[in-house]
């Protein structure tokens, strides 16, 4: 998502992808966990699964010291391997612990889960390196970055399971009101002080964002390929209501593109003159979000 030039590549903070499997280190509380899943014991397996999730979360994005003797980089190497090792743990105990809501017939619960998980594909943290001679403080942020190999099975629950596409929407927004504002701090240079924090902030969430929308626009274009309108009408409506229009718009505007691009591709190959919707009412569709689409280009601020 771009915000007058800003993009992640002009962001002067360290960020390292990383991609994880599925295998961890030896680790007795993510084995406790396996373990009641393995057992069908779910409940257990849930409870065990979410109080580590968020405890590795937590410990991913809160704050930390670190006191070193003469040079901070081992000690930055070794947080950085931490950070994504606690990421991906995190993002993993979602899932599975969406997974062991599926087995406890609580589906809806589940999806909230696997939502949850695609927050966990990248997070900052505030590490202060102390000099143990001098007390010199400095004051780094780090993003971490990850592409666990669960993610497409993550995706695939919840288009299984399905999902609200007000609530959807609503979710992007919330994501993208946050990254505009973030973007606007950044652009202005306003508090010079806090420049660095807010370009961390600013892209975990461009990636939060990203997942969101990958979600959203597959799911419209799985309706739309069948000829189901659902999910493009609701999302067409909530575009064209979009106010004020700024670039927290950014997210949901490039999903209607793709909309767009997929519904003039579905006009021009279809044979069918009596097909449901009909050509005429598909055109229509297509001259609506045209519309909407060229309007918010106009007049985005």
């Amino acid at each position: 998502m771009r915000f007058k030039g800003i993009t992640l590549l002009s962001i002067s903070i360290l960020l390292v992808s990383f991609f994880a499997a599925n295998a961890f280190a030896f680790d007795l509380f993510l084995s406790g966990a396996e373990g009641y899943y393995n057992m069908k014991n779910f409940s257990m397996a849930f409870k065990q699964f979410d109080e580590y999730a968020k405890k590795c979360e937590k410990k991913a994005t809160d704050p930390i010291e670190e006191k070193f003797l003469l040079c901070s980089k081992d000690d930055e190497k070794e947080i950085v391997k931490e950070g994504h090792d606690l990421l991906n743990k995190s993002f993993h105990c979602y899932y599975m612990a969406g997974k062991s809501l599926e087995c406890l017939g609580k589906p809806a619960d589940a999806v909230n889960y696997y939502v949850k998980a695609l927050y966990m594909t990248r997070t900052r943290q505030q590490v202060t390196f102390i000099n143990r001679i001098t007390g010199k403080k400095t004051v780094k942020f780090f993003v971490y970055d990850i592409n666990p190999l669960e993610i497409n099975h993550n995706y695939d629950r919840i288009y299984q399971l399905g999902i609200d596409t007000l609530t959807l929407l609503e979710k992007i927004r919330a994501v993208g009101e946050i990254r505009r504002d973030l973007a606007n701090l950044i652009e202005n240079g306003i508090d010079p002080e806090k420049q660095n924090e807010y370009k961390a902030r600013f892209a975990v969430c461009q990636k939060s964002e990203k997942n969101l929308c990958v979600l959203l626009e597959n799911f419209i274009l799985y309706e739309m390929n069948r000829g189901i309108y659902d999910r493009f009408d609701i999302s067409v409506k909530y575009l064209n209501g979009f106010k004020p229009i700024t670039h927290a718009i950014d997210g949901i505007l490039g999903v209607a593109k793709t909309s767009k691009q997929n519904l003039t591709t579905i006009i021009a190959n279809s044979t069918n003159p009596v097909s449901v919707p009909s050509i005429e009412d598909l055109k229509q569709k297509l001259a609506g979000l045209t519309e909407i689409i060229d309007y918010i280009d106009a007049n985005i601020k």
